[in-house]
C-alpha cells in the first residue's frame, strides 16, 4: 500500500496531505515563523534607524569642502630618533646596580625603592 492513499486506494487529496503534513510538524512550523517574524522586526527598526540618520545628515554638513581638516602628525616608520629616560615599576622588586647608577649619575640622587630607570636611547636605524 503506498503512503499517499488510504486504505480503501482512493487518492489523498492535496488539502489531506497537506493537514497531515502540518500536524506532524507543527512545533517546526511555528518556530520558523516566529524566527521568521523576529528578523522581519529587527529589519524593519534597522531601516527606520538608517533613515533618521540619513535625515539628520541632511541637515548637517552638505559640502564637506567647508569643514577644516585636521592635521595628524605622521610617525617615522624607520629612522633613528631619540627616547627620553624614564621610570619603570619593578613590582616590589629591585633595581639592578646598573640602574642604580645610570639614575644617579643623570639626576644626583637614589633611585626611588620598587623602580628602575631607562636612560635616554635612540631606537630605529640610521637611513643609509
Amino acid at each position: 500500500m503506498n503512503a499517499s492513499t488510504p486504505d480503501d486506494d482512493e487518492p489523498t487529496s492535496f488539502v489531506g496531505k497537506t493537514k497531515a503534513l502540518v500536524k506532524k510538524h507543527k512545533g517546526k512550523i511555528v518556530a520558523a515563523g516566529t524566527v521568521a517574524v523576529a528578523v522581519v522586526g529587527v529589519l524593519a527598526r534597522l531601516h527606520d534607524e538608517m533613515e533618521a540618520a540619513e535625515e539628520r545628515d541632511a541637515v548637517g554638513v552638505e559640502d564637506f569642502s567647508e569643514v577644516p581638516l585636521v592635521e595628524v602628525p605622521k610617525r617615522s616608520a624607520s629612522g633613528l630618533h631619540p627616547v627620553k629616560g624614564s621610570l619603570v615599576d619593578l613590582g616590589g622588586r629591585q633595581a639592578s646596580a646598573r640602574a642604580q647608577e645610570n639614575y644617579r649619575h643623570d639626576f644626583g640622587s637614589d633611585l626611588p625603592p620598587g623602580k628602575t630607570y631607562r636612560p635616554p636611547h635612540s631606537r630605529g636605524s640610521v637611513k643609509v
